[in-house]
């Protein structure tokens, strides 16, 4: 990202079904190789039908401290509300990012 965008930068995984209250370890690995603005973050995506469709309800789990040239691992627990049919995992960054990150080994893990 060499300068700021026009809006948010977002990438999903694949939607996958979900049962209300059911509970989540969501993680994700973020490397900074140079970052001169912006964050970075790990989302929760959840929609009310199963494929997924229309506007999700957008739910933070993590953001990156941006540490530069180290791994850092997001992570954290996440329940399923009432009524949520489905869900995608988000790694965000904010509009005015700029700089270099690498996103690895995203798990989501039922607990």
């Amino acid at each position: 990202m060499d300068s700021p965008a026009k809006d948010h930068r977002r990438a999903y995984s694949p939607h996958f079904p979900v049962t209300e209250g059911q509970r989540y370890r969501i993680e994700c690995s973020v490397y900074c190789s140079s970052v001169n603005a912006g964050t970075i973050g790990l989302y929760t995506s959840c929609y009310t039908n199963t494929q997924a469709t229309g506007k999700g309800l957008v739910g933070p789990i993590r953001t990156a401290s941006n540490m530069i040239g180290r791994w850092e691992v997001l992570n954290g627990v996440f329940t399923v509300l009432a009524g949520v049919h489905s869900m995608k995992i988000l790694v965000w960054s904010s509009s005015n990012s700029e700089g270099t990150f690498f996103v690895d080994d995203v798990q989501i893990t039922p607990l």
